[in-house]
């Protein structure tokens, strides 16, 4: 004598994870890009001629430690520090060279010291898309003539 089995209904459950959102935005943390940096060698790293090569290693190990630095931060708290330690921002239209793309005039520049082998502070200029952690660096400041320090 066979049993019929009545087929039972299984009743599936979803699990809805719920995920909160802490402090409201992302914190994005810098990465770096020398994609657009500029062919002006008075604002590249050609700035040293190869009898400086011992200030231009110095310079870009500064530059280095400067970069890896600011990584360690978000976007957000960097941009509620002063100048010194964080960074200031100029429209394009203010920088007198060219970056190896297109910007429109009223792009902001991200204005970021460092310390040069003399002792005095240089300047890495680089910008962002919006909404993207990407510091895209177009060149540098290493003898105050990227722009006007009011000087």
């Amino acid at each position: 004598m066979s049993k019929k089995i009545k087929p039972q209904q299984v009743k599936a459950k979803i699990a809805v994870l719920e995920t909160k959102n802490k402090g409201g935005e992302c914190e994005h943390f810098p990465t770096f890009s020398f994609r657009y940096i500029t062919k002006n060698k008075r604002y590249n790293f050609n700035f040293f001629p190869m009898s400086q090569s011992s200030d231009k290693i110095k310079t870009q190990s500064n530059v280095y430690s400067r970069l890896e630095e600011i990584s360690k931060e978000s976007w957000l708290k960097l941009s509620q520090y002063n100048k010194y330690l964080g960074f200031e921002t100029l429209d394009y239209s203010y920088i007198r060279f060219l970056a190896g793309v297109d910007l429109p005039k009223d792009e902001s520049i991200y204005i970021i010291r460092f310390d040069l082998y003399n002792g005095d502070k240089g300047r890495i200029l680089g910008f962002k898309k919006r909404g993207c952690p990407i510091l895209y660096i177009i060149g540098y400041d290493f003898d105050f003539s990227a722009y006007s320090h009011g000087r």
